[in-house]
């Protein structure tokens, strides 16, 4: 990535964590502030012929703990990148690696979590396949959405 596309993109994703830390976090508060509506439980059968139960007390822990994970990657990839957006210098690729890191994991986590958020609403908790669409929908949104955020490198005109 040259010098002059570098601060651009790192500001661009400052904002965006920015924003995502800011809504993993008031989730977070609405959630622990309203935590009987998720009260809410699960079983899956796998394909092998087991089933997985997700008890309420286990779910709630699940959510909160995606949503914590969320704030606090978000947080840490503003500050690296706050950081690397600051400084003139093209050396700091290990920096910038976890700064990106720290945006794809709290994306991983609110992605995660989103779902989770929904589900215990009576429209889709009686339906458990729709949570597993969405859970497909957003992971080829995240795909898309990796693909298409990376900055052009610029060519050299000979």
């Amino acid at each position: 990535m040259s010098a002059i596309d570098r601060p651009r993109y790192h500001e661009n994703l400052i904002l965006v964590m920015g924003f995502l830390g800011s809504i993993a976090f008031a989730a977070l508060i609405l959630v622990l502030q309203s935590s009987s509506e998720f009260k809410v439980g699960f079983s899956f059968r796998l394909p092998t012929g087991g089933i997985i139960v997700i008890f309420p007390q286990q779910y709630f822990a699940i959510v909160v703990t995606c949503l914590i994970l969320t704030s606090i990657f978000s947080i840490m990839g503003c500050i690296a990148a706050a950081e690397v957006a600051a400084t003139k210098r093209t050396e700091n690729r290990p920096l910038e690696w976890y700064s990106e890191g720290c945006m794809l994991l709290g994306l991983t986590f609110f992605m995660i979590s989103l779902p989770m958020l929904v589900a215990p609403s009576d429209i889709i908790a009686g339906n458990p396949y729709l949570i597993s669409d969405l859970f497909i929908f957003e992971g080829a949104l995240g795909i898309l959405l990796g693909l298409l955020s990376r900055p052009k490198k610029k060519t050299a005109n000979p």
